[in-house]
């Protein structure tokens, strides 16, 4: 039996998530991240025990592949959308 994330983990996983979703190149793609982000940690919010370990090692995974999204998204970046009044800058670190 897993122990569930302590609420700092489950945060920082929050941030990061929205930070990565946040640096995806096209604005379609990097909103509807965003959106699904918030949206699965809403529905999660009453999970504890067990379930909310395996969605925490479900986030992590998430992560993970957002990363690689992000990257390919950088590869190969796409036309600014006419949603976006500036050009979009990612998010620094720090």
């Amino acid at each position: 039996m897993a122990a569930a994330p302590s609420r700092t983990h489950v945060l920082g996983l929050f941030r990061s998530l929205l930070r990565q979703a946040g640096r995806m190149e096209d604005y379609n793609f990097r909103s509807y991240a965003q959106r699904r982000v918030t949206m699965a940690f809403q529905e999660g919010r009453a999970l504890s025990g067990e379930d909310a370990a395996r969605e925490y090692q479900e986030g992590l995974k998430n992560l993970d592949m957002l990363k690689r999204q992000v990257l390919i998204s950088h590869l190969y970046p796409s036309k600014r959308s006419v949603m976006e009044t500036e050009p979009h800058k990612a998010p620094t670190l720090g």
